[in-house]
Parts: C-alpha cells; sequence; structure tokens
C-alpha cells in the first residue's frame, strides 16, 4: 500500500481531474487513487507537474471512470 497525500481537487472530468497537493511532490507516471468521499474513487496517473498543481488521466476499461467501491 501507498502514501495517503491530502490534496485539493481543484477540476474534475470523466478523463481526469487537476489536483494541488501540499504535503508531498507528485512526478510524472505516478499511479494513484482519487477518492472522493467513501463511496467512489478512481485510479489515475500523472500526465503532468507544476508546482504543487498535478493533472491527472483515470485509467479506463471502457466503464465510468469514477467507480463506487
Amino acid at each position: 500500500g501507498g502514501a495517503q497525500v491530502p490534496a485539493y481537487l481543484k477540476n474534475l472530468s470523466d478523463s481526469g481531474a487537476l489536483v494541488k497537493v501540499f504535503s508531498r511532490t507528485l512526478a510524472v507516471g505516478d499511479e494513484l487513487i482519487l477518492t472522493l468521499g467513501r463511496n467512489r474513487s478512481s485510479k489515475g496517473v500523472v500526465q503532468w507537474v507544476q508546482g504543487n498543481l498535478a493533472g491527472l488521466r483515470f485509467e479506463t476499461d471502457g466503464r465510468s471512470r469514477v467507480q463506487t467501491v
């Protein structure tokens, strides 16, 4: 398992998200799980980083990107 990193969600779409992180630096290619509340999460890959902002692309298998778990 990995570390939990608090982040501010700035933008969300079906294909990705823009997040602002405070306690850790993300790098292009990092894989992560974005958790939205208790019942929603998506796997994503960091596509770009600028300072403490990061653009994520959600992994897709042809179904909804944000899934109830």
